[in-house]
Parts: C-alpha cells; structure tokens; sequence
C-alpha cells in the first residue's frame, strides 16, 4: 500500500469533462444552444480537442492506458484543459504511465491556467506535495509542456482546425446561412475532415438557426475557449467539482505496464 495526500483520480475529471449542460446553464439563450450543440457528435466531432479528448477517455476505460495517453496529449495539444488535467492525474498516480509527480504538476499548472477553481486547488494540493527536488524538476518540465501546449500555441493550433472543419461543413451544404435551419440526424457524427451529414432530426425537438450553428462559440477559438470554460464550470458545480482526496491508502499501481 501507498499513502497519499494529494490525489485525484482519471474518473473525477472525466466525470466533469463528460457532463451535460445542466438545466442552469439551459436557461442562458444561444449560449444554452451552443452548449447543447457541442454535445451533440455531428458537432463536437468536428473539434479536435473533443474529439481525441473523448476518444482518450473511451481507451481508457476500455484499459489501453498507454494508447488514451496518447489520444489525451493529442487533444492536450489543442489548448483542452479537461485532457491536460487527465494527463496531470495519470502522471501524479502512475495511472497507465511511469509516476511522476514532477510531470504530473506542471500538466495540473497548466490545466488550471484558465482559472478553473477545482484544478486551481488540485494544482496547490499538488504543489504541496512535492519535495524542493521534485518543485525544481517541476518548473523545468513545465517550461517544456507550456511552449508546446499552452494556450498560445494551442488556441493558434485550435483556431486553425476549426477554421477548416467549418469551411467542410458549408461547402457540404450549398446556400447555408445565417438564415438556414439546420437539422441534425441522430447518430454519431463523421469523423475529422468529413462532411456534415443533415437530415430529418432536430435538436431538442427544434430546428436549430444557421446562425447558432455557425456561431463563433463554436468554430473561433477564443470565443469557444469561453463558451468551454463555462460548460466546465457549470459542469464541476453539477457533480460537485472535482476535488484533491483526504489522505487515503491505495494500492501501488502498476505503473510500468502500461495498462
């Protein structure tokens, strides 16, 4: 057995990160329907971020660590601050991945850099943790991390992505505008790069306006940085945020082999 203090589980923020917008957040107009539109597949996997972040989460569940680290550093890539935090817990529990609390910091630091209060406080729980050699070790991977994921490189990288996939999704659909209806059919949307396929479903019951659809919240990277930011906030509220466990025994894992 293993103790310790700071700990957070792959579960915890994957609970969060696979939350629905809640009744609360419904009652807000557009942004409701935008935030429902990002739940829906035809929609959200067309955004990399989610795509390779729910894709991660699916691997792991099903117990390829190794093959979820990768899809989570690939959506980690494109400034998702749910993937960058998956990241943080399996590196801080050797969750799938050679423990390393020192990487599993500076992936916390930069996963709470947006100020979400769960990770902000997962973040200093960690810090605390950490021995003078491990902090010194911790700034020096962070450098690292933060050049190629941060928000600079990852929202430019985002940005571009978006950019494309919503250019896919008009040339598939001749005269869509601000004034079209655009109707969903059930099902899971096509993969990166495919065309939208629309038909006969509607969201919720109701059309969705061409305006909502092709609203910057959901295909320009700073507005749906935004609109992220207050799904996952509404989302951590609902399950009652994730949190840094007590002090708890746990069984060491296996963390060379991958699985």
């Amino acid at each position: 057995m293993r103790i310790c203090k700071a700990w957070i589980s792959v579960a915890a923020i994957a609970a969060v990160a696979a939350h629905p917008a809640t009744p609360a957040f419904a009652q807000t107009g557009d942004r409701a329907v935008e935030a429902s539109l990002l739940g829906r597949p035809q929609v959200s996997s067309r955004h990399p971020d989610l795509f390779y972040r729910e894709a991660g989460i699916r691997t792991y569940k099903d117990g390829d660590k190794s093959h979820a680290q990768s899809l989570l550093l690939k959506a980690a890539r494109f400034a998702d601050k749910p993937a960058q935090a998956l990241l943080a817990a399996m590196y801080w529990n050797g969750d799938g991945v050679p423990r390393d609390r020192a990487r599993g910091y500076a992936w916390m630091d930069l996963a709470a850099d947006r100020g979400y209060p769960d990770l902000l406080a997962s973040r200093e729980a960690f810090w605390q943790q950490l021995d003078a050699g491990e902090r010194r070790q911790a700034l020096a991977v962070g450098q690292e991390i933060h050049a190629e994921y941060g928000d600079e490189a990852g929202l430019r990288r985002l940005d571009g992505a978006l950019r494309r996939e919503r250019l896919n999704v008009i040339g598939s659909r001749t005269g869509f505008g601000g004034n079209s209806t655009v109707r969903l059919r059930s099902g899971a949307g096509p993969a990166l790069g495919h065309a939208l396929d629309t038909g006969p479903a509607v969201l919720g019951g109701t059309p969705v306006r061409g305006e909502q659809f092709f609203s910057p919240a959901l295909w320009s990277a700073a507005p749906y940085a935004s609109l992220k930011d207050a799904i996952w906030t509404d989302a951590a509220r609902a399950t009652g945020t994730v949190r840094v466990g007590d002090l708890q025994a746990m069984p060491a894992p296996a963390a060379s082999s991958g699985k």
